[in-house]
């Protein structure tokens, strides 16, 4: 036990490693019973919280009859009434009400369960033969009900409902429903559109809540980052499949998925489906896919800027980074929160199996070290995805005006978009309802104009544009 550890009223506690200190005190309150686990420094457990073969990472709570079951528990969480088993979950998860997770369920951060939903229903027995895989910023709505083995890309929100049928979602941004014969829907990009205001603020209230004394590991809450841009890129490819599939079915013309997709309302805005994202669904509906394609293109082109510009504010040219970036191919992993490039991740492991490191202490020596090489590794991740999307081996100066002219259109869109989403909550007729007059709506919720986030927004856009304007000048080629 740390030297900080506050212990009041628990039913049972056995086998366990409390760490805390001065600074991050731990705090275990009446009516709990724990039970082999370990946790960590700043955490919460109280009013009648239970938990067997667990662990609570730093900073997270257990509270309200919570049960957590052979899980772990990322960092800066929080689970209340509900029940959890057989889960690892990443950091930044939020699951307030009653709800429980039925199966084994992997769930890579910054995620967000409704009340009432049901991760992984209709059991087939008691074995593990069922899991559900999450990106970062799944959003299961209220009584939602999942069937395993489902899978989905990073930051879906799926509307409330009985999903009969197991999913595979690859595309992110994607918001997930059900029409009226209880089939699957999927509107691709839509947080792009309809919900950036939510996007922005959770990418910055997840670093501002992050208690740790040190950022060790090193987590990374924007939601473009090296994970969702590559599922983007997928999501592109994914795309264009999907559109020449369909389009076949109406035409017996050749032509590709960039081209339909690109122009897409040129061929007629013909439906779009997939074959493979509900089982038993072969053909699943994929709505304003076109733009979609769109979107995903400008976001992954305004990350690819944005990277290279704070690569190249600190150091280095483009010829430095081609150099780097002809050895560096592949995909990136998100280890528990943390993001490392995939040739990395392989390694370590292999290392692992060969006895090259030995010890837990040589293991996150490993992380360090993949952090302090991060931001030149994402740098140039950000270089080889800017080469593909333009199709170019090399990068000149014309080439790289036009990126920046577009990610600061891009970035002024993302302002715009903050405010406009968040702006119909105070605007709509049916919020004002409740209240008798406008200064009482005011002194209950706030004037729109006076949201302390808009203001951060604001400031970080002008910023993002002051540094492309000293990027422009500077002497990077």
């Amino acid at each position: 036990m740390g030297s900080d550890a506050y212990i009041k009223g628990c039913n049972k506690l056995k086998n366990l490693t409390i760490m805390s200190n001065p600074e991050h005190k731990t705090q275990i309150g009446e009516g709990c019973s724990l039970v082999n686990g370990i946790i960590n420094e700043g955490c919460k457990v109280f009013y009648g919280a239970m938990a067997v073969r667990f662990q609570l990472m730093a900073h997270s709570s257990l509270k309200y009859g919570a049960r957590l079951i052979n899980s772990i528990l990322g960092e800066n969480s929080t689970i209340s009434c509900c029940e959890v088993l057989n889960s690892f979950i990443f950091p930044g998860h939020e699951q307030h009400h009653n709800s429980s997770f039925l199966i084994a369920a992997l769930l890579k951060g910054q995620t967000n369960i409704a009340s009432g939903a049901t991760i992984g229903s209709n059991h087939n027995s008691r074995k593990n033969d069922g899991e559900l895989v999450a990106g970062r910023g799944f959003w299961p709505g209220l009584n939602c009900s999942l069937k395993h083995d489902s899978k989905f890309a990073s930051f879906n929100i799926i509307v409330k409902g009985s999903y009969l049928y197991e999913i595979n979602n690859p595309l992110p941004f994607s918001l997930i429903s059900l029409n009226n014969n209880d089939k699957v829907e999927v509107y691709p990009g839509y947080w792009f559109s309809h919900n950036m205001y939510a996007l922005k603020r959770n990418s910055w209230k997840y670093g501002v809540r992050d208690g740790r004394r040190e950022n060790f590991p090193l987590y990374n809450f924007d939601f473009l980052a090296p994970d969702t841009v590559e599922e983007m890129l997928y999501g592109i490819k994914f795309l264009e499949k999907c559109a020449e599939y369909s389009f076949r079915k109406v035409s017996l013309e050749e032509i590709s998925g960039t081209e339909l997709l690109t122009n897409y309302e040129d061929y007629g805005n013909f439906s779009i489906y997939s074959t493979s994202i509900e089982n038993k669904n072969p053909e699943v509906l994929i709505h304003k896919p076109g733009i979609a394609y769109s979107e995903y293109k400008k976001m992954i082109n305004y990350y690819a800027v944005f990277t290279l510009f704070n690569y190249f504010d600190n150091v280095g040219t483009v010829d430095e980074l081609e150099k780097e970036s002809l050895n560096v191919t592949g995909s990136w992993v998100n280890c528990g929160g943390q993001f490392i490039p995939e040739y990395k991740v392989k390694r370590i492991i292999s290392d692992i199996t060969s006895k090259k490191i030995n010890s837990w202490d040589e293991l996150h020596q490993e992380y360090k070290d993949a952090a302090k090489s991060y931001n030149k590794d994402r740098a140039v991740h950000a270089l080889n995805i800017f080469k593909g999307l333009n199709l170019v081996t090399k990068i000149d100066s014309d080439l790289w005006t036009q990126a920046i002219d577009e990610a600061v259109k891009t970035r002024l869109e993302i302002k715009d978009r903050v405010f406009s989403s968040r702006e119909k909550d105070y605007t709509s007729s049916f919020r004002s309802i409740t209240f008798e007059n406008q200064e009482e709506k005011d002194a209950v919720i706030g004037k729109f104009s006076d949201n302390s986030f808009f203001v951060l927004e604001e400031e970080e856009c002008a910023e993002f544009i002051k540094l492309s304007q000293k990027t422009r000048l500077q002497e990077i080629f």
